[in-house]
C-alpha cells in the first residue's frame, strides 16, 4: 500500500465512479472502473429518510433532483419506495 500523500506517481482517481464514461454513481460506472483498474473510486453517498443508502451525486442536490425526475426536494425528504423515478440521461465523453 503507497500512502496517498507520498505517491511518487500521480494517482488515479475516478470522479463521480468515472462518470463521464457511464451513468455516474450507478453500479454501471463502478463496474466500468473495476475493469480498468481504477485504484480510486470517488463516491456520492447520500441518505433517504428511512435511512437507506443510495448514490447521488450533487450539492445543491435540488438542481440534479429537478433536472432528472421533475420533482424539487432532496434525497433525505424522502422515504426510498417514495423516490421519483429518475430519467436515463447520459451522454458519453
Amino acid at each position: 500500500v503507497v500512502p496517498l500523500l507520498t505517491a511518487s506517481e500521480p494517482l488515479m482517481v475516478a470522479h463521480r465512479c468515472g462518470g463521464g464514461e457511464a451513468p455516474e454513481n450507478t453500479l454501471e460506472s463502478i463496474r466500468y472502473c473495476l475493469n480498468l483498474k481504477v485504484p480510486l473510486i470517488q463516491l456520492d453517498v447520500m441518505h433517504t429518510k428511512d435511512e437507506k443508502v443510495v448514490l447521488f451525486h450533487d450539492v445543491p442536490v435540488e438542481r440534479n433532483m429537478e433536472k432528472l425526475t421533475g420533482v424539487t426536494g432532496q434525497i433525505g425528504d424522502f422515504n426510498y419506495s417514495e423516490l421519483p423515478v429518475f430519467k436515463a440521461e447520459f451522454q458519453p465523453n
